[in-house]
């Protein structure tokens, strides 16, 4: 059991994510130091799944458990455990509503990626993500009927497990294909040769790794607020809102070349916040108060 393993020393617990902190409801881990690195709001999380949701059944189970965990992400904060945000946003979350001060920002840890994207042009317009998901679901869909129906750019939809109805409404746009189910190395394939990366978001807790993916192998990366709120990569993305300024944004983009100036800014960035041993050396000082 894994309880009785950590039962063997007093050594600091770190978890990762909040599915993982049923020890802290047991009382033999009281007086351990425990650390938890959040993925996101969860409360939050799940309450946009909710909104999103075309299923009455998963609405209901939605809502009841974004009221839940609001109660035990406020039940965690009690205990005096330390929390780490991966994003600003998130911390401040935090701080504001369940009054918690012991909360810090730590960068995600991302595997040994190198900038990647290439200076120049690209031949399409890239919507990725696990299409299975509600919220990736509605944000393909209003990519749809919302942008690219109402323009002769074409548009690439990829992603895991697309349901009938969103092939169904994409094969109404001659522009438009979905490829479902792509390899690692296909759907890397086709972020290299994008034009532009299209990431709306309607859920602003946590981090996209699909955008982190994007700016550091694709090119021009187009997004909403909801999508980068709190993770300092505001600089890197072209950001709008409204159906009407993507539309313009994208018409703009999709005959832009991607410049090496833009490539260079990404590198003097994204290698220095997401810097694995520098990251790691800030969370030995957390642990030990260094």
């Amino acid at each position: 059991m894994l309880e009785n393993n950590l039962l063997k020393d007093k050594y600091p617990i770190l978890m990762e994510g909040v599915h993982c902190t049923a020890i802290t409801l047991d009382t033999r881990f009281d007086e351990r130091k425990k650390f938890i690195r959040l993925h996101n709001v969860e409360y939050e999380y799940y309450m946009h799944l909710y909104r999103h949701s075309t299923s009455l059944f998963k609405k209901m189970y939605y809502w009841w458990e974004s009221h839940l965990l609001k109660q035990y992400e406020q039940q965690l904060v009690k205990k005096g455990i330390t929390f780490w945000s991966v994003t600003q946003k998130d911390a401040q979350v935090y701080k504001n509503e369940f009054k918690c001060d012991s909360i810090q920002y730590l960068p995600l840890f991302l595997p040994s990626w190198k900038i990647e994207c290439k200076a120049g042009m690209g031949s399409f317009c890239l919507y990725h993500g696990k299409l299975s998901v509600d919220e990736n679901e509605y944000a393909a869909t209003w990519l749809i009927e919302k942008i690219f129906s109402k323009l002769e750019i074409p548009l690439v939809i990829a992603g895991m497990s697309p349901s009938s109805s969103l092939q169904n409404l994409a094969k109404e746009n001659a522009q438009i294909c979905i490829i479902a189910n792509p390899s690692e190395k296909e759907m890397q394939d086709l972020i290299e040769k994008a034009q532009v990366h299209v990431l709306p978001s309607f859920n602003n807790t946590g981090i996209k790794i699909k955008l982190l993916n994007a700016l550091y192998n694709g090119r021009h990366c187009l997004v909403n607020d909801q999508a980068i709120e709190g993770t300092g990569l505001e600089i890197l993305c072209h950001v709008v809102n409204s159906a009407n300024a993507f539309r313009e944004r994208v018409a703009q983009l999709y005959y832009q070349p991607f410049s090496g100036q833009e490539v260079k800014a990404r590198k003097n960035i994204l290698t220095k916040l997401y810097d694995n041993e520098a990251n790691a050396k800030q969370i030995v000082k957390w642990i030990w108060q260094i």
